[in-house]
């Protein structure tokens, strides 16, 4: 699995104490953060010795996550570490019960993805499994330039839907004790 239950606690517990449950943000503020995922293909067969340079293959996807108060959860896949812009984001989760985990359900599907694009090139028989394969995520600090999280307070249009359409991310400064 591309993100442990452990690692996924720890996102979640940190999301509650940083936003939702934090006093120092109010409805439609809350933060944006950028999870890098690498995928590559070092060109060997499962035998670990044979090397085929033309299966060699490699992507980096970058997904962005916007979590805010009350509790609604947005995400963007780029291949950009860039913000994008308001209409790529999709809200994946806006309930209390559930925002834990619709909110970040799409990682694995993302993940898979990026693992049957990387290895295309390399015969079905030869392939090694997903969890065997090379692949990093992290949380990307903007190359130890910028901030991990960066504060946005939202706008949103609702159409009769569950799910809501963001219109406006516009980054805020914002003091927040934890």
């Amino acid at each position: 699995m591309i993100v442990t239950d452990n690692e996924k606690n720890i996102m979640i517990n940190l999301f509650k104490q940083l936003v939702i449950n934090n006093n120092d943000f109010h409805k439609n503020e809350g933060i944006h953060f950028c999870l890098k995922l690498d995928v590559e293909n070092l060109g060997f067969e499962k035998d670990g010795n044979t090397y085929h340079k033309d299966w060699e293959d490699s992507k980096v996807t970058f997904v962005h996550y916007i979590v805010t108060k009350p509790h609604s959860v947005y995400m963007a896949v780029s291949e950009s570490i860039d913000m994008p812009s308001p209409e790529t984001f999709k809200n994946t989760s806006n309930h209390n019960s559930c925002w834990c985990n619709d909110g970040f359900c799409d990682l694995f599907n993302i993940f898979m993805n990026m693992y049957d694009e990387t290895h295309k090139n390399t015969p079905e028989e030869h392939r090694l499994a997903p969890v065997a394969c090379s692949y990093h995520i992290s949380l990307n600090t903007q190359w130890l330039s910028g901030p991990v999280f960066e504060f946005v307070k939202i706008e949103t249009e609702n159409k009769n839907s569950y799910h809501k359409n963001l219109l406006k991310i516009e980054k805020i400064k914002k003091t927040v004790t934890i």
